[in-house]
């Protein structure tokens, strides 16, 4: 496996732990549902590149499953269908992901009948379907990421990409638990809320407080998540059929005696629990925290409580209302993901000082043959013998920027690379950079302008080297991509001025053979041009645009690019400079 493919892995990789580490920092229960399917949309079509993502929601009204988010349908004849496709997400589909409990992935190598006819109308060609929150019962929808027929290429295939699957699995694991929390923390909230109104309410209070009992009782048996009062004594009175069960112990010994629930903790936590218990007495209740509990297996399990005080009107004692949520795997998984950051970023470090190494050890003997050839030009040669020199005195410097393009990304990418603000004389430095390919512009006859705005103080401050380097890469790819008797016009403007900086644009216009617009977003990755036939026709590595941008960019400004195919290009960026206030600080 070669260096770029290795490269492109590792930012890929990096890319997308980065960003399903992000959306797993970010999900909470305060979230609304629409902005989970947003992300979850966002990322099976953007960082994963999948084609299509549709996401149905369990419909109580009528039983349907319809569709509430969509990406990747933008034709009419595919919406019209996403409007009745509710018709044809059968009820054995549901049953069958519900029963078996694992996503069904839908390939060519892999088809599957149930869900074949689905498939097709949703002009898929390879799919990943998964239910998700809700409970086993009922979830609370399902989402459907896959690619089309037209282009099976330009998408991650299903499937085949371990990693790409992977992240997908763990993202919708995130997806499932993030909406069972909003929707249990909605439900939960509403219920205090209606709790709170009934004790206020005291012409109602009986009838409200069965009311709210029932649904209590609902929520305590229908959820999986522990769920608990304590009172004044340190009873646990009350505790779900999920908390029986996953303690071992019915609810009429927990609340035997108090503090019987001590012995689901650890040992080294049950004093900090009580601690807990003991201040809520006070009223100082804490909302949030922590801490492990015994299964009945003998197992530990993280969970996530939420507290709430209550007072019960009709003893006049206090309450504990505490809700627990297992989160062991979510936090077992968000380990997993930022061991697999770390390894990624080592490995883009790695990289990144193994190409600076190669291309200075490289660099070295180069400039060792360099100085032979050289010194072997000065001695008697007859013509043949020129001329086998000369091609080698030609590669070798072609070899020789190859080798400073590499270590220049490697420097840009580590961080080393520094500037050096002086004060120069604008004029005189951007002749300079241009006279340089006066040459090459007479041998293919092209009409080469300067235009610099005589508004511009000819003294301004920048880091000379750094933007000779860009303007230079600019001209000489515009000559490069120009053919015969073509223009070229390199211009430098001001496009804003306050009391203390002045804007300059930098820019590189060219009659030349232009850039597609599908690869002009990638024009500025490292080891990229336009098309793999620009390669063989014109040469180079790809690599000085991708300088020129970070370069760019390390001057606080950014590199773009408007081109048209067979029309021309023009490559331009903005740079806020300081002008000098005498030409004599010119150095």
């Amino acid at each position: 496996m070669n260096i770029e493919t290795l490269q492109a892995q590792a930012a890929k990789q990096t890319k997308i732990y980065k960003r399903l580490y992000e959306i797993g920092k970010s999900l909470n229960e305060t979230m609304e549902i629409p902005q989970i399917y947003d992300l979850a949309v966002e990322f099976a079509t953007n960082e994963l590149n999948f084609e299509k993502c549709i996401i149905f929601e369990h419909d109580d009204t009528n039983g349907w499953f319809k569709v509430v988010k969509s990406a990747g349908y933008q034709k009419p004849h595919e919406q019209q269908i996403l409007r009745i496709i509710n018709l044809l997400l059968s009820g054995e589909i549901i049953e069958y992901l519900r029963v078996n409990g694992e996503p069904l992935i839908y390939t060519q190598a892999n088809p599957r009948e149930e869900v074949a006819k689905l498939v097709k109308s949703l002009f898929l060609n390879e799919a990943y379907l998964e239910l998700f929150g809700g409970d086993v019962e009922i979830p609370h929808g399902v989402i459907v990421v896959g690619n089309g027929i037209d282009t099976p290429d330009a998408f991650s295939q299903m499937g085949s990409d371990a990693m790409v699957m992977l992240a997908l699995g763990n993202f919708t694991t995130r997806l499932s638990s993030a909406v069972s929390n909003i929707l249990f923390y909605n439900a939960w909230n509403e219920e205090r809320k209606n709790l709170q109104k009934s004790i206020d309410d005291q012409t109602q209070l009986n009838i409200q407080l069965r009311k709210e009992q029932k649904f209590i009782t609902t929520i305590l048996n229908n959820t999986s998540a522990i769920i608990a009062i304590i009172d004044n004594r340190g009873v646990m009175t009350r505790i779900n059929s999920y908390g029986e069960e996953f303690t071992g112990f019915s609810q009429k010994e927990i609340a035997s005696e108090p503090y019987f629930w001590e012995r689901f903790l650890p040992l080294e936590i049950q004093a900090k629990v009580f601690d807990i218990v003991a201040n809520a007495k006070k009223g100082n209740i804490l909302a949030r925290h922590q801490n492990v509990w015994i299964a009945k297996d003998g197992k530990e399990r993280v969970f996530d409580w939420a507290n709430a005080l209550i007072k019960n009107a009709d003893d006049e004692m206090e309450y504990i209302v505490t809700v627990g949520l297992d989160i062991t795997n979510e936090i077992e998984q968000q380990k997993k993901l930022e061991q697999a950051l770390i390894v990624a970023e080592n490995a883009a470090k790695v990289k990144g000082e193994f190409l600076a190494n190669m291309s200075h050890e490289i660099r070295t003997p180069m400039n060792g043959i360099l100085g032979f050839i050289q010194l072997f030009e000065r001695t008697v040669l007859d013509d043949k013998q020129k001329k086998y020199i000369d091609i080698m005195h030609t590669s070798a410097k072609s070899l020789l920027g190859i080798i400073n393009d590499i270590l220049d990304v490697s420097k840009l990418e580590s961080g080393k690379y520094e500037l050096d603000i002086t004060a120069v004389n604008l004029f005189e430095e951007c002749e300079k950079s241009a006279m340089i390919f006066m040459t090459k512009v007479k041998e293919k006859q092209i009409q080469f302008d300067i235009d610099i705005d005589q508004k511009i103080a000819p003294c301004v401050k920048f880091d000379l080297l750094r933007m000779q380097q860009v303007i230079s890469n600019l001209i000489g790819n515009a000559i490069k991509f120009t053919p015969e008797e073509g223009k070229i016009l390199f211009y430098v403007a001001m496009s804003d001025k306050t009391e203390d900086t002045i804007t300059l644009r930098f820019g590189v216009k060219d009659s030349g053979i232009g850039i597609a617009k599908e690869n002009q977003a990638h024009i500025f990755e490292a080891f990229s041009q336009a098309a793999v036939s620009t390669t063989r026709k014109f040469g180079g590595t790809g690599l000085g645009l991708t300088i020129s941008a970070r370069l760019v960019s390390l001057m606080g400004g950014e590199l773009r690019v408007e081109s048209e195919e067979g029309i021309g290009s023009h490559f331009y960026f903005d740079i806020i400079t300081q002008q000098c206030e005498k030409l004599d600080l010119y150095l």
